[in-house]
């Protein structure tokens, strides 16, 4: 799954068109699988960044209007949606080929605050693999070379397509890229929150690999520095394409007090479990009704809560460790 971007960036997000299979092992890489429909399970990236955790995109792990077509996109807005029951979502971690590694379902699904599209998996059970370290300071990219990993089809997303949409890739695949500035042509973008690059047609990011690792290569170790989350065109005359993800080390903060804050914590798995009991509830009942009416209302303050509390890296109740 990969959405369209905002601002002045419109178009349509692109599948991995190019790139190359993976040339190194990344045993941190994960496949993210969650299923939306009855018939639909969509495809996601991750990385390892804990034994527990898996970073993604919020957009991968939250409910959606049904998808009439598997060519069809969502709408950003999505990442405002209540996040997917846990027991939707499966991580494989650790292989070059899909479907194979180590296999873990979820335990918790914890979106970042202020909507942004970075969410995080805890598992439920540990993994064996290496976790990727996230750089603790990104400073300025513009220019440097970097790497993407994704799981995503090796065809261009069509609007409305019904036949023969997507042909997944059976290996994970890379990309290089340099980082362009953002500046005043691409509107919409907070430079802190993002990091952004061009692409062309034969060679761009999209459709499964949102959530993906973007990585940079220190003293010959990659580090985290971003997760993809679109692609689209710059309005203007050469209507370039452009690939853009979060600037995870902008969340670190939050990635580490939603780690290592039992407060916090408990306050979103309580969360968690009325999702799960709204959205089970909600099969059979009119959004209306005076029950999920007051759950929603309940669901709704306790994400506030968990919001405020995961943004404050200071409070005194969170005893915050370093995860390197």
């Amino acid at each position: 799954m990969s959405l369209v971007t905002f601002g002045s960036i419109t178009g349509s997000a692109q599948a991995v068109v190019g790139g190359e299979d993976a040339s190194d092992e990344y045993p941190w890489a994960a496949q993210v699988t969650s299923h939306l429909q009855d018939n639909y399970d969509a495809d996601c990236t991750g990385a390892l960044i804990a034994d527990e955790w898996v970073v993604t995109a919020a957009h991968c792990i939250v409910q959606i209007p049904e998808i009439a077509n598997i060519g069809d996109h969502p709408d950003p807005s999505i990442v405002k949606n209540p996040v997917l029951s846990r027991d939707d979502v499966r991580v494989h971690i650790g292989s070059n080929n899909r479907g194979q590694g180590e296999f873990h379902r979820a335990k918790r699904l914890v979106k970042a605050p202020n909507n942004e599209d970075v969410a995080l998996i805890e598992l439920a059970e540990p993994s064996t693999k290496t976790p990727i370290p996230i750089a603790e300071s990104s400073g300025s990219l513009t220019g440097r070379d970097a790497r993407i990993l994704g799981w995503g089809d090796t065809l261009p997303w069509k609007p409305g397509c019904k036949e023969n949409c997507v042909k997944e890739s059976e290996k994970l695949k890379q990309l290089n890229v340099s980082f362009m500035s953002i500046d005043e042509n691409i509107k919409g973008l907070d430079p802190a929150a993002r990091l952004a690059w061009y692409q062309s047609s034969e060679n761009q990011t999209g459709q499964g690999d949102s959530g993906g690792p973007v990585m940079v290569k220190t003293d010959n170790h990659w580090k985290l520095v971003g997760t993809h989350i679109g692609s689209g065109t710059v309005d203007g005359g050469d209507k370039k394409i452009v690939g853009f993800s979060s600037n995870i080390t902008n969340f670190l903060p939050w990635i580490k007090s939603a780690i290592f804050c039992p407060k916090f914590s408990s306050l979103d798995r309580k969360r968690q479990d009325l999702e799960e009991r709204y959205t089970s509830l909600s099969r059979n009942r009119s959004p209306k009704d005076p029950d999920l009416v007051k759950l929603r209302s309940e669901i709704t303050s306790l994400a506030t809560t968990v919001a405020q509390g995961f943004a404050k890296i200071a409070d005194p109740g969170c005893a915050v460790k370093s995860s390197n």
